[in-house]
């Protein structure tokens, strides 16, 4: 629900009647739909990060090991990653919640981190940047690349985050330049 409804527009109500659960069973096993989305982001990420690990040992060309970083915004659920971003505004006005928020982007920055360095040694960069400083970059391409795909779906999100992703590693990674521009077309009004 959380993906096609949003965080604050799914209600708990609307909550337990898709999955068939009482509201008590719900906060017994959550702490309300928050601690529930908090459940779904964290093995969602959980599930990101893996693919990413899985795409970085299977790798045998530089291409496929930036393909496994690039995966992280190709195969991302729009849905959730925008749901994620609404509850991120929400927990800034419960300091309980975005405590719990910013302990959970910490686990998932140190695996992160370390696929980054895997990445990076497999590709033989080292980026300009530290990757303690390269690391929350990636991520706010990826987040502001989601916010874009939801106002301009034919926005080719994928192609922008290859290109910015190789650019932060490594200006001479091949990918940059052999991804060419995407022509884009401006969306027309219909005429009333």
């Amino acid at each position: 629900m959380f993906r096609e409804m949003g965080f604050a527009a799914t209600s708990v109500e609307a909550i337990t009647a898709d999955v068939g659960v009482t509201r008590g069973a719900l906060y017994k096993h959550f702490d309300g739909k928050e601690g529930l989305f908090l459940a779904l982001a964290s093995e969602s990420g959980t599930a990101q990060l893996m693919h990413w690990a899985r795409g970085e040992s299977t790798a045998v060309s530089d291409d496929d090991h930036l393909e496994a970083l690039i995966a992280l915004v190709a195969d991302v659920d729009l849905g959730l990653a925008l749901a994620a971003l609404e509850f991120i505004v929400f927990a800034r006005t419960r300091p309980d919640l975005l405590a719990q928020t910013a302990e959970l982007q910490e686990q998932a920055d140190e695996k992160a981190l370390t696929l980054l360095r895997q990445t990076c040694e497999s590709l033989g960069v080292t980026p300009a940047l530290p990757l303690e400083d390269l690391l929350p970059l990636i991520v706010a391409i990826a987040n502001g690349l989601h916010l874009r795909k939801a106002l301009d779906p034919a926005l080719d999100t994928t192609r922008l985050f290859r290109l910015g992703v190789a650019a932060l590693l490594n200006p001479s990674v091949p990918t940059v330049a052999a991804v060419a521009p995407a022509a884009r077309t401006k969306p027309t009004r219909s005429a009333r």
